[in-house]
């Protein structure tokens, strides 16, 4: 659709909402609070603030609001969270470790988180399994070296077609003729639609 030059710079030039401090943020219930993390991603950038805020909602109790919080942070892509990220792989609940591993992916990679993507590969929730599985692929200096390739390798015992289709990717990623003997043994094993 088309708008006239007047709508069009409204819309260009449109604030940004209002930012609130922590003092304020802590005394809302958890919906303002996630409701507030909605409003935080149409900031242009973050502030101090929203980082004390942040931190805050990471170390809640509820898991929504640590959810909310993950999600801020992929999106901005804040390295300076990634120690709380790597943190929250160990939390209970499976979306909040499916966040954690989305956060871990968007990051810059760094070899130290590594290890707890080859951990997060073997999850109970796939959604977990899968992200870890992918974000392996991000590191440059693993497909040289394959350090965690046996790793990769042992995930395709996973049932989970999302899951086993990142394997099957990864595994072709590290181009390594040592995977083909698995790859065949998988494909015997699986069982036919037929």
């Amino acid at each position: 659709w088309q708008c006239s030059k007047g709508q069009r710079d409204a819309l260009v030039q449109e604030p940004e909402p209002n930012r609130i401090e922590l003092e304020t943020w802590k005394p809302y219930n958890w919906q303002e609070k996630v409701l507030y993390f909605d409003t935080m991603k149409t900031f242009r950038q973050l502030n101090e603030a929203d980082y004390k805020i942040l931190l805050s909602a990471l170390k809640a109790s509820n898991q929504r609001l640590v959810q909310a919080a993950l999600s801020v942070i992929i999106q901005f892509k804040i390295a300076d969270f990634k120690s709380q990220c790597i943190a929250c792989l160990d939390n209970k609940d499976q979306l909040v470790r499916w966040h954690a591993v989305r956060c871990l992916e968007a990051l810059s990679p760094g070899k130290d988180i590594l290890p707890q993507l080859a951990k997060a590969m073997f999850d109970s929730e796939w959604l977990v399994r899968e992200v870890a599985i992918r974000a392996v692929r991000r590191f440059p200096e693993e497909k040289e070296k394959k350090v965690y390739f046996k790793t990769v390798l042992f995930t395709l015992k996973n049932t989970e077609p999302n899951s086993l289709e990142e394997t099957y990717k990864t595994i072709f990623w590290y181009d390594d003729e040592r995977s083909l003997r698995f790859l065949l043994k998988r494909s015997f094993l699986a069982k036919s639609e037929v």
